[in-house]
């Protein structure tokens, strides 16, 4: 049996709620991921947290970093999918769907420096940008 389940009385699996709650109180996973995870509703697990009075850390910076990080990951995959290929004319409209991925991240980061905004940051995401910047023209190139 999945460890995000348990037996309850009548041999119906029920969620972990243990689990949930620890997910939902210290996890950096989006509320629908954590809803996947455990096999259930939104409405259950927001209906469960006001019951059970659950608090969580999670803020709306903490969504945004876990939204950014999803992003930087599907941009990585995509790079490395596409340096792996020969450039066709399907490779070819990855390129635009990356450029636009990418712009989306632009996007996304800008908000954070906005939100944020602490001395230092902002040259680690302007190197971030520039990198990605340099690959996604170096496979344009190839």
């Amino acid at each position: 049996m999945d460890a995000t389940l348990v037996q309850v009385g009548g041999g119906v699996a029920e969620p972990n709620w243990d689990l949930v709650q620890i997910d939902y109180r210290y996890g950096r996973l989006t509320i629908a991921a954590l809803c996947r995870k455990h096999g259930i509703t939104r409405g259950d697990l927001l209906l469960r947290a006001a019951r059970h009075r659950w608090q969580t850390l999670r803020t709306d910076d903490t969504d945004r970093d876990i939204l950014i990080g999803l992003m930087l990951g599907v941009l990585e995959r995509q790079i490395t999918h596409l340096e792996n290929v020969e450039m066709t004319a399907t490779g070819d409209k990855e390129v635009v769907v990356l450029g636009k991925l990418a712009s989306t991240l632009e996007k996304l980061i800008d908000i954070e420096d906005r939100a944020k905004a602490p001395a230092g940051q902002g040259e680690d995401m302007q190197a971030l940008r520039t990198k990605l910047a340099r690959r996604i023209e170096n496979l344009k190139r190839s």
